[in-house]
């Protein structure tokens, strides 16, 4: 043992099974990793337009056709704070009218994650509360 007035490196060697960790910690090998906590319900997942539109198109949804275009009217503007016009022009394209337009719409609306601007003769303008995927 020491006297405290000389350096002993072997004081400070790993006892066998001690690994160091990245932030300078030390901890036995035998020990596992925690798994990271994720909060349930706020994952996402990444997925593209066109998949969604084929979704919607697929499945008859325009729930789905609905959150797609909004979404991609988002990302395409230039200020994501302002709301975006949602016309009748991409959901027409897929087979959908203008009420099932205003059906999804009133739907998400109730559900507390867009708020709508409904204006005479001219497209609703849409503003996004809590972003879906």
């Amino acid at each position: 043992m020491n006297n405290g007035d000389d350096f002993d490196p072997e004081e400070f060697k790993a006892r066998t099974g001690q690994v160091a960790t990245r932030h300078g910690r030390i901890r036995l090998r035998t020990q596992e990793k925690r798994p990271k906590k994720t909060k349930v319900g706020d994952e996402w997942f990444p997925v593209s337009y066109t998949d969604m539109r084929n979704l919607a198109y697929v499945s008859r949804n325009p729930l789905i056709a609905v959150l797609a275009e909004i979404h991609h009217l988002r990302f395409k503007a230039l200020d994501k704070t302002k709301p975006v016009a949602l016309s009748n022009v991409a959901l027409r394209e897929l087979g959908f009218h203008h009420t099932d337009k205003e059906r999804a719409l009133k739907s998400l609306e109730e559900a507390g994650m867009i708020v709508v601007e409904r204006r005479k003769g001219r497209s609703p303008l849409v503003s996004i509360l809590q972003p879906v995927f």
